[in-house]
């Protein structure tokens, strides 16, 4: 048992099962973190978690149980780490490192544009872009932490290979070229009719978004990027560029992008 891998303090006193510290996925939601949990839950060393789930919403004793049952999973199933994947987990890196000292946090990051489009179906395009500004700068602080990755979303579905051997690296775990066939298993899981899953892709409706995302998850790796340029209208990017230009800089998506 290795105790340095659970909670610490008051929050966790169940044994710890694994002998290799969880992963944590975050990231401005729409950015990519449930590919990333996808590809990464596809390798025989991880085991994934219930969707749905950040542990610093819970009250102490239920993520002390969640925790536990977690461990279990993994002692049961001999895989020697978890993962939890929410989007949310961009405003908790600070708790994660203060509860798991060990732990390894994987961030998307996603142009805002792209991410504000995918938004926008979800509610609105300005909410959006406060959105990706809010959780992009809460987790600045963080990207120099050298428990902490951050992974672009465009470098993932451009150069899957080279991205997950990064990924896979940091995470001191071998390279698995197997994980990319994690929609395989996923299609089997869910069974969403291809006709169903394209034509809420193509809605602006997104009422049915846990039918989308396990269709989409059931697809084999594609890029979504740059969407943007043609479905964006004009004042949508005029707003965009009146609110986000100073942090799409800071993070290397304006180099070569005059717009």
């Amino acid at each position: 048992m290795n105790a340095g891998f659970g909670m610490i303090g008051e929050h966790l006193t169940a044994p710890v099962h694994p002998s290799k510290p969880p992963v944590f996925v975050g990231g401005c939601g729409h950015s990519g973190t449930t590919l990333a949990k996808e590809l990464l839950c596809a390798h025989p060393a991880i085991q994934r978690t219930p969707q749905g789930i950040n542990l610093f919403d819970l009250d102490a004793g239920t993520r002390q149980h969640t925790i536990a049952e977690w461990n279990a999973d993994c002692a049961r199933l001999r895989r020697p780490r978890w993962l939890a994947k929410s989007a949310s987990y961009v405003r908790n890196i600070e708790d994660i490192f203060g509860a798991f000292p060990l732990a390894h946090v994987v961030l998307m990051i996603r142009d805002g544009r792209d991410v504000a489009l995918s938004l926008r179906k979800r509610d609105d395009l300005e909410s959006g872009v406060q959105r990706w500004l809010s959780d992009n700068t809460a987790a600045k602080p963080f990207f120099a932490d050298p428990r902490l990755l951050t992974v672009r979303y465009e470098q993932l579905v451009r150069a899957p290979e080279a991205t997950m051997r990064t990924v896979l690296e940091f995470l001191g775990e071998p390279y698995d070229a197997d994980i990319f066939e994690f929609w395989q298993a996923n299609r089997r899981r869910y069974e969403v009719p291809d006709g169903l899953g394209r034509s809420l892709h193509r809605s602006q409706d997104q009422s049915d978004f846990m039918t989308l995302r396990h269709w989409q998850v059931s697809q084999p790796l594609y890029d979504g990027s740059g969407r943007w340029r043609s479905e964006l209208h004009a004042h949508e990017k005029a707003y965009i560029k009146r609110h986000a230009n100073e942090l799409l800089l800071e993070l290397g998506y304006l180099q070569d992008d005059p717009w």
